[in-house]
């Protein structure tokens, strides 16, 4: 279903004197904290009822709206409760506090905000260890909306510190309190209360399959959108190269302007290497302009309320209206959490979203449907997420789908080429915004600060990674550049490479390497030079076998080598397991690809096998004592003997590897001896099947030259 999240997410916070600030807040301390003896806050009580959480089923498709908060719309402000003091010198204080029994965090969207120059703004919890703030005019916008982090506890504190001889007014109208139910902010110290939210199946995008996406990652974001909903979303490029902050994201995550205005947009969320730890959340953009929408191809256009700074190194993706698509990627933040990466090597087929618990009826073949990925998912959270074809361009946005680990399955995205221009109005269509006047049908990516003046300027995509594999160097240089000349320093494979890249580099070695970066523009050029610590992991080894159980159940065993963490996908669209030996038992006999992926810090390791699952009772043993099975393992040939003359006929059926029949042998009654020709049989672990009368058994052979 649909892939927005509803909850109440934290931002990255920083230690400050054994406090806490968030990036768009400008630092500071409230007056109260350095005054002895003052009296206690007052608190208003709300009353917000929460709903009774439901377990989700193993099986079917899964809702994939998860809501964490409810919310409560209020009209509370600085003249209707608290308390005023006048400080010494005249400053003016106000505090007051809110308390919802029973949530786990609280988090407020001002529905109306104001502060003229010299006033600030604080959020903390009635014991001061948890602080947010100074919010003051920097954080003015024309809509007057202003959507802050949650404060742990189910109380907080607001503050508003007013300087002396202060004359021009000020607006402070909170206009929403939403209470977290299920605990997303755990820990008070921590980065982030999203990360390891997403199921284990999911790649973050420094694992090697991501090296090839190290620009068009910067231009993927996080979606705060009034404090209760997580979303992706991603920056677009326009043909005009303005600049323009466009981001393009689902209809169901920014339903209108009031959605738009209290989106708060966070930059380069991701571990720093493969299964790496937690990320930063404090590079963040707040408030945005609905552009266009349309609900019945689910997507939004909206303008960011300023630039992405330059130190965040924004990307804004390119787009392409083609439908030859060969296969696809999906880059994303499932469940919030760090930015992660799908993958599917085959071409997306046109479809129409149908979900029954949604009224709205899409147009006809407006999407693309994702059939099965290869690599990762999507889940809650994902919703908005682009999808890119083979040349890296924007063709869609995520609306829902069946898919989640273990299931990976139908996946639906909006075209971006059916929310071209289908409607003719502006605020229907992206054609307008995107490429007015232009008759462009596709378009590159772009970096907005291409035309700063000459800099040279990069970064790389982990200094951690798995022995043999490789680094991944990414320009992020500016000045109309015409020339790179990269020397990538002692043990590098390549040693050196021209153009702007990104580019993949294998070392011999670990250790501190100097890597350097000349770009040239006419005569000019700008050098720079960085020293990298990189740091080599050992490699794991997936590896398992498994035996078969009555009633189509089978014990797996870990064979892997070096490795701390598992997942298994079983192949019958069903519930994965984390567990290093698990068991599973099958709904229907047959053959199932079982796949294996196993990891240790940056290092994974995938193996996929076919394994056959019978649905037989139990057999004889009696029956089967009397049968020997020889040579093994097997070479050339494979014979089946019987002790004593058998009352019926057997059937011996030899599968390869993979689960196809290799071959069928039938027996006559008093036969006691049958020999099968496997020379024709490549080596490896293959399976016979023995049926005598009503009773069977399965032995694993090994074949071997």
């Amino acid at each position: 279903m649909m892939k927005n999240l509803r909850l109440i997410v934290p931002l990255v916070l920083f230690s400050l004197s054994g406090m806490t600030k968030a990036q768009i807040s400008s630092g500071g301390i409230p007056f109260s904290f350095s005054i002895k003896n003052l009296p206690e806050v007052p608190f208003t009580s709300l009353s917000i009822p929460v709903p009774i959480q439901e377990a989700l089923a193993d099986s079917g498709v899964y809702i994939k709206t998860l809501r964490f908060a409810e919310s409560l719309d209020v009209d509370l402000y600085p003249s209707g409760i608290g308390v005023w003091d006048t400080l010494a010198d005249g400053s003016l204080m106000w505090r007051a506090g809110l308390y919802s029994p029973g949530a786990y965090s609280l988090n407020l969207v001002f529905s109306s905000y104001y502060l003229p120059s010299g006033a600030k703004l604080f959020l903390y919890d009635p014991s001061g260890e948890y602080l947010l703030g100074a919010f003051t005019e920097t954080n003015n916008k024309p809509s007057g909306v202003l959507a802050v982090m949650p404060v742990p506890g189910d109380r907080l504190v607001l503050e508003l510190n007013l300087p002396a001889g202060l004359k021009e007014p000020f607006q402070l109208v909170i206009g929403r309190v939403s209470h977290d139910y299920l605990n997303l902010f755990p820990h008070l110290r921590s980065k982030d209360g999203s990360f390891r939210k997403a199921g284990a199946c999911n790649l973050d995008i420094n694992c090697p399959p991501g090296d090839e996406w190290q620009e068009e990652k910067r231009a993927v974001v996080r979606l705060l959108i009034n404090g209760n909903e997580l979303c992706s979303g991603v920056m677009l490029n326009n043909t005009a190269l303005d600049g323009k902050p466009y981001l393009y994201t689902a209809q169901h995550c920014v339903e209108g302007s009031a959605d738009a205005e209290a989106l708060l947009a966070v930059f380069n969320y991701e571990s720093a290497y493969c299964n790496g730890p937690d990320g930063s959340v404090s590079q963040s953009v707040s408030g945005s302009t609905l552009k266009a929408t349309l609900v019945t191809q689910d997507f939004s256009l909206v303008e960011l309320s300023s630039m992405p700074p330059k130190n965040y190194s924004p990307w804004y993706a390119g787009w392409s209206l083609f439908q030859s698509i060969d296969r696809t990627a999906s880059i994303h933040h499932p469940s919030g959490d760090v930015k992660k990466i799908a993958l599917d090597m085959h071409s997306p087929v046109t479809s129409t979203y149908t979900d029954p618990s949604d009224p709205v009826t899409y147009d006809q073949n407006a999407f693309w449907r994702v059939n099965r990925w290869e690599n990762g998912t999507t889940e809650g959270g994902s919703s908005g997420a682009p999808l890119f074809d083979q040349n890296k361009r924007v063709i869609g946005s995520l609306t829902g789908g069946e898919a989640i680990c273990g299931r990976p399955l139908n996946d639906y995205f909006t075209k971006l080429s059916r929310n071209w221009n289908d409607y003719t109005e502006a605020g229907k269509q992206l054609k307008a915004w995107l490429a007015p006047g232009n008759s462009a049908s596709s378009l590159d990516g772009f970096d907005p600060y291409s035309s700063d003046p000459l800099e040279a300027a990069f970064t790389w995509h982990a200094a951690q990674v798995c022995e043999g594999e490789k680094v991944v160097f990414a320009s992020l240089s500016s000045g109309g550049i015409n020339n790179y000349l990269w020397d990538f320093g002692e043990g590098a494979t390549p040693v050196t490479a021209t153009g702007r890249g990104p580019h993949s580099v294998l070392y011999a070695s670990p250790g501190t390497l100097t890597v350097k970066l000349i770009v040239e523009s006419g005569t000019d050029s700008d050098t720079l030079e960085k020293e990298m610590n990189l740091v080599w992991d050992s490699p794991v080894t997936a590896g398992y076998d498994y035996s078969e159980k009555p009633d189509r159940y089978i014990q797996f065993n870990d064979l892997s080598e070096n490795a701390s963490g598992w997942y298994w996908d079983f192949g019958d669209n069903r519930t994965p397991s984390t567990l290093s030996d698990p068991g599973h038992r099958y709904n229907l006999s047959g053959t199932y690809q079982v796949s294996q992926r196993v990891h240790k810090q940056s290092c994974y390791d995938t193996l996929q096998q076919a394994i056959m699952v019978t649905s037989l009772p139990p057999p004889d043993d009696h029956l089967f004592s009397f049968v020997r099975v020889y040579p093994v393992p097997a070479g050339e040939f494979l014979v089946v003997e019987w002790e004593t003359t058998s009352p019926f006929p057997w059937q011996l059926t030899l599968y390869r590897s993979d689960g196809t029949i290799f071959t069928e042998v039938n027996t006559l009654p008093g036969e006691q001896r049958k020999t099968i020709d496997v020379s024709l049989l490549s080596p490896g672990i293959c399976l016979l099947r023995l049926q005598g009368g009503e009773q069977s058994k399965t032995l694993k052979i090994t074949v071997v030259r």
